[in-house]
């Protein structure tokens, strides 16, 4: 009985320096973390501009708009972006490196961080479907990583200016300035092929379809590299993106020439240090960024100069005759009424009539009558004026959809998707209507589309027979 009360007493007391070990390295990590966030070395996320809308935020599986994303937001780890055929949007990161996305574009945030401390940037961009523009600064550390993957290809960077574009399990890379670094991707196993490793230079380009990695599984063999086209140089996207990349790095160039100058606020000799120098040029672009994409706008206040006129002669008052002629008397309505019609006739002539509404239509993007479940296509409500202008009023119709054929996921976007209830019938048809009201007359207009069928995703289903 002493034995077994000792025996607990031992299990009590190990129990309770296990737990104070435990609390200690929560508060001993607590107390770091706080410190680290003093001195500004937490992690920082990546943040968004948006340039053409729409841009959302979806979510990776169901692929359901979390939230159309603004310029400022915050990005993390994990977050699926999206354009649709109007969107453009910048994603920038801490150390000042930036990737642009096309339009049409989707991506996943598989890994962002960026510790200013160490100086290590690590960042993983998973490309689904569309077109990306990376410009990576400069990647210092031996830790730090740039690197953009498709379903085919990965490629990897570490200071450069590259392209990477996925359409229809093809995958194309072109490098801009620097190199890059490539593998092949085995899209069952989502594992490199180590053999297939080629460096990509400057103004080359590299295709890869799924019928390439079919044969490269087989017999592994470094990548084909071609010179970029000469239609490709001067596509204006790329040109536009050039452009851009000389901004970004003279505006960096500037930012460090502008520090080293500073003697005021920093001492010369810590300015001297290059990790103090890299830390404030991420800062000073960090808020460059958010005041160009926050920013009011400013207005200059224009005065009028006034001027005082002096007259050159002075003025002489001249006396009135005595005997003023003789004036015959003058009807004043005759004269009046004529003159009042001209001007009138005149000013009307002079104001031009305001539009006003007439119609309104609804247009599709595709010429198909026919969709898939899971197919999205966009709409565009146009209000027709009486001057026969068009007016684009999408964001203010009230949108409606007539048959269990689909969902709005925003206005102006359709995905079709049939109701349980009709799905066993294979296809269902429908259409889709907006309702606009003027807010000045209160009279309501209403335009729809044509009728549309939505057929029913078939699911195979493979029988094994023994």
């Amino acid at each position: 009985m002493l034995n077994k009360t000792k025996f607990l007493k031992i299990f009590i007391l190990i129990i309770l320096i296990v737990l104070i070990i435990i609390a200690g390295f929560y508060i001993v990590q607590e107390f770091k973390n706080k410190e680290l966030k003093e001195q500004g070395i937490l992690i920082s996320k990546p943040w968004i501009e948006v340039v053409s809308t729409y841009v959302f935020k979806k979510d990776p599986q169901t692929k359901e708009i979390i939230s159309e994303l603004k310029s400022g937001d915050e990005l993390n780890s994990g977050d699926f972006i999206e354009t649709n055929e109007n969107g453009l949007a910048n994603i920038y990161f801490t150390d000042g490196s930036v990737i642009r996305l096309d339009k049409n574009t989707s991506l996943i945030i598989e890994e962002s961080s960026f510790n200013p401390q160490t100086r290590s940037l690590r960042v993983k961009i998973g490309l689904k479907l569309g077109r990306v523009w990376s410009r990576v600064i400069q990647l210092i550390t031996a830790d730090s990583f740039w690197e953009v993957k498709t379903s085919n290809v990965v490629a990897t960077v570490r200071g450069t200016a590259f392209v990477v574009e996925h359409q229809k399990e093809k995958s194309s890379l072109w490098v801009m300035a620097g190199k890059i670094e490539t593998k092949a991707l085995n899209p069952e196993t989502k594992k490199e092929i180590e053999e297939t490793k080629t460096i990509v230079k400057e103004d080359e380009i590299l295709e890869i379809k799924k019928e390439d990695i079919e044969k490269l599984k087989e017999e592994p063999r470094r990548l084909i590299v071609k010179e970029i086209p000469k239609e490709i140089l001067e596509n204006d996207w790329v040109k536009q993106n050039k452009e851009a990349d000389n901004q970004l790095l003279e505006r960096v160039e500037k930012i460090r020439q502008e520090l080293k100058d500073e003697k005021k606020e920093f001492k010369e000799e810590e300015l001297e240090k290059k990790e103090e120098l890299e830390k404030r040029v991420r800062i000073k672009l960090k808020e460059e960024v958010i005041e160009k994409i926050k920013g009011p706008i400013e207005f200059q206040e224009i005065k009028p100069e006034i001027k005082s006129i002096e007259p050159k002669e002075e003025l002489k008052i001249k006396e009135l005759p005595k005997e003023l002629p003789e004036f015959k008397k003058i009807n004043k309505r005759k004269l009046e009424l004529p003159i009042i019609d001209e001007l009138s006739k005149e000013a009307e002539s002079k104001i031009q009539p305001i539009p006003r509404p007439k119609d309104l239509k609804v247009v599709i993007s595709t010429e198909k009558d026919i969709f898939n479940e899971g197919d999205i296509f966009s709409l565009k409500a146009l209000l027709i004026m009486d001057d026969s202008s068009q007016k684009d009023v999408t964001r203010e119709c009230q949108w409606q959809i007539l048959g269990k054929i689909g969902t709005m996921e925003f206005p102006g976007s359709f995905r079709a998707r049939l109701d349980s209830s009709v799905s066993e019938l294979g296809e269902a048809p429908g259409q889709i209507i907006c309702a606009w009201t003027d807010p000045e007359t209160g009279q309501a207009f209403l335009g729809s589309t044509a009728i549309i069928k939505v057929r029913a995703k078939i699911e195979f289903e493979t029988e094994t027979r023994g």
